[in-house]
């Protein structure tokens, strides 16, 4: 497992297109981190850093378009386990990174709480459904679409019954925030532990739709640059 990480984190700046979206999703969470310590946390700040956290997924999948990767022995573990770890590593690790910012902010420094600690951790858990249906958005490329607005619905529903019931004690949303308040580095946990068991999951489906090819569709410009 440490030396598919290893190998991930080597090639995947070969990936399609890794190197400008590396180096600008590095700066937005750089960016993210510096506003919500020094200014207050910003959705919009996050849900950019997110986005671009989940795409080291594509980089490696892009390198399976060339020949050299697809007749190589790696070519399975390139779809597999390479590819969950790193996307599984880095989206992990930006979670964390924007989670103990925010607490930082807000109960160390006092900034402001417009909820983005419930609102990164419900979006998080929302990318986690792209996260483990990727191998098969990569294999029948034309549900993509499909699959993120499902997300973003859920995400939307998720984040609409949390904030319901006001005050209300019973409410599910001030269930959260009392539990968070409590003890953060439980809430923390129980997310992180979400994550880890979505990239098994991801895992898991690549492995079941390994066999089938990569749509083309996916990787229309490689495709057409290969032949």
């Amino acid at each position: 497992m440490i030396n598919d990480l290893k190998t991930a984190l080597k090639v995947f700046k070969y990936g399609y297109p890794a190197r400008p979206l590396h180096y600008l999703t590095m700066i937005l969470i750089v960016i993210d981190v510096l506003v919500t310590i020094f200014y207050k946390p910003m959705l919009f700040f996050d849900i950019v850093a997110f986005v671009g956290a989940v795409l080291y997924h594509q980089y490696i999948y892009s390198l399976d378009v060339s020949n050299m990767v697809g007749a190589s022995p790696y070519k399975k573990k390139f779809q597999t386990s390479i590819c969950t770890l790193l996307e599984g590593a880095v989206f992990l690790a930006t979670y964390i990174l924007l989670y103990v910012s925010k607490i930082i902010s807000i109960y160390l420094l006092n900034h402001e709480d417009d909820g983005s600690i419930i609102f990164i951790s419900i979006f998080a858990l929302a990318i986690c459904i792209l996260n483990i249906l990727s191998p098969i958005t990569y294999k029948f490329y034309s549900i993509y679409i499909g699959l993120i607005a499902a997300s973003f619905i859920i995400t939307f529903i998720a984040l609409t019954i949390f904030n319901e019931g006001g005050e209300d004690e019973f409410a599910i949303g001030v269930k959260l925030y009392t539990l968070m308040e409590i003890n953060p580095l439980i809430w923390l946990i129980m997310v992180v532990a979400v994550l880890i068991i979505s990239s098994v999951l991801q895992y898991v489906m690549s492995i079941l739709v390994y066999k089938r090819d990569i749509s083309r569709l996916a990787f229309h410009h490689l495709y057409q640059s290969n032949t």
